[in-house]
């Protein structure tokens, strides 16, 4: 069938299967995303703590709390909240002065990663994982095993405490494990369902920047470049005006 003169040739049969592939692969993706929530609120169940709704926990100010009585629900859950998260900043603190178990490095500008690393830093008692930011400026690769900061971006990285670094489902593995989830990820020590979840797994990597609303990863290192030569300028303003003395 010709409409202006050039001849529609069908795409081949290949990338019929190889698209039917990636839209089931996508699929599941998606299904597996909205199934974590559901697995956080069990795993708080099963904690004790309360399972929030799709909207989070509600915000409580401190007025709001003094004026709930002493026994009622609101001021129990504030004061649990209030716990946890002083918990969390002492085990952060100790996981630095003592001994980490896994050091997660993770993208701060992530909205959806935030959410992960924030429900690890509540679930962490122990102080077994070091949370590093590597969208900070100060983000050193020779302090968390070579991983250069394009490298953490493309996919999640961890440090072992050996200087072993891992990527991937292997990382969610380690965290849970360190939380007392590792039910969570168990299944994927099996060779084939591994080999799926990374599958699964590198369609989100591969496209978390634009699920995120966030711009490509070449316009990110031209912004952080940019950011790192403002920072070593305005450091170096003091020292560098001696010179001209």
């Amino acid at each position: 069938r010709t409409t202006t003169g050039a001849r529609w040739t069908p795409p081949p049969a290949e990338a019929h299967r190889a698209r039917g592939r990636m839209r089931v692969l996508t699929a599941v993706a998606m299904m597996l995303a909205a199934a974590a929530p559901v697995v956080r609120a069990f795993s708080r169940a099963a904690a004790g703590a309360p399972s929030w709704g799709a909207a989070g926990p509600r915000r409580l100010t401190a007025k709001k709390v003094a004026e709930q009585p002493v026994d009622s629900p609101q001021a129990r859950v504030a004061a649990m909240m209030a716990a946890q998260q002083q918990a969390a900043k002492e085990n952060e603190a100790a996981a630095g002065a003592t001994g980490w178990k896994v050091n997660l490095l993770y993208d701060s500008d992530c909205v959806l990663c935030m959410k992960e690393v924030e429900f690890l830093r509540m679930r962490d008692q122990q102080g077994a994982i070091k949370f590093t930011d590597i969208a900070s400026l100060d983000y050193d690769p020779a302090e968390n095993g070579g991983v250069e900061f394009d490298v953490g971006m493309r996919r999640i990285h961890a440090v072992l405490p050996d200087g072993k670094v891992i990527e991937g489902v292997d990382v969610f593995r380690h965290v849970y494990e360190e939380i007392g989830l590792g039910w969570v990820y168990a299944a994927t020590k099996v060779p084939a369902v591994g080999a799926f979840a990374n599958a699964l797994y590198d369609i989100w990597a591969e496209n978390r920047l634009r699920i995120t609303g966030r711009p490509e990863l070449a316009e990110i290192m031209k912004q952080r470049r940019e950011a790192l030569e403002e920072l070593k300028a305005q450091d170096c303003t003091d020292t560098c005006d001696v010179g001209d003395l």
